[in-house]
């Protein structure tokens, strides 16, 4: 019997952190190195109940890390005042190994995290395309100062999914872990394709609820998709 992914699936999306790597919304890394925690965690929790929009929580996370660096410091944060904040990436002990096989198995692997775009080298040297990483980034003007973190990929994704594949998901699988990934999940169903979520016991933001669909799969590990 033929596996789904590399005969079904021609398509991979995966999220980054927290099912690539070993790190969880790197927006708190920065948060905790700047003393606002809790306040940002706040910010995440009402986006995740819907109370604000995630361009909301971009801009209020923007203002507030602007705001607290500069009160630390006395000054406005420029270039890599921020990005020193964010995790070492260390990857999960399957990705390499996973990445290798559906290569081999000739699938198109994407990543398209809301997350920041840093972790860009440790993709690259995986084998995936550089026009296949999607993420967000710092941005700053002229001068180096930072101004905004630019929305990429929105904490739904399913704007860039469409981008990329349309309406139509048959040959496409997403894999990701967390509660920003239950509206992706959703829409990809609806779409006829493939959801594989990742359920790890550190995961901050669990969700909620599961599908009741029959492309929609539970996995300890990133290497179990293949095994589908």
């Amino acid at each position: 019997m033929a596996k789904l992914i590399g005969s079904k699936i021609k398509h991979v999306v995966l999220d980054a952190d927290g099912t690539l790597f070993k790190t969880e919304n790197p927006y708190l890394y920065v948060a905790q190195a700047l003393n606002v925690y809790e306040d940002v965690l706040v910010l995440i929790n009402k986006y995740l109940s819907k109370d604000i929009s995630y361009e909301e929580l971009i801009e209020k996370e923007t203002s507030l890390f602007s705001r607290t660096y500069k009160k630390m410091t006395g000054r406005h944060p420029h270039t890599g005042d921020l990005e020193k904040y964010l995790p070492v990436p260390k990857l999960f002990d399957d990705v390499k190994e996973t990445i290798e096989e559906l290569h081999r198995r000739q699938v198109h692997v994407y990543v398209i995290s809301s997350g920041f775009y840093y972790l860009v080298e440790d993709l690259v040297a995986l084998g995936i395309k550089l026009r296949d990483i999607h993420a967000n980034k710092f941005l700053y003007n002229t001068h180096g100062e930072f101004e905004m973190i630019k929305i990429d990929v929105s904490g739904e994704k399913i704007d860039i999914m469409k981008s990329i594949f349309g309406n139509s998901l048959g040959d496409v699988a997403y894999v990701g872990d967390n509660a920003f990934d239950e509206k992706l999940c959703e829409f990809v169903l609806l779409s006829e394709g493939t959801v594989f979520f990742k359920t790890t016991g550190e995961n901050l933001f669990k969700m909620k609820h599961s599908f009741a669909n029959k492309n929609f799969h539970k996995t300890k590990t990133l290497s179990d998709i293949l095994s589908f």
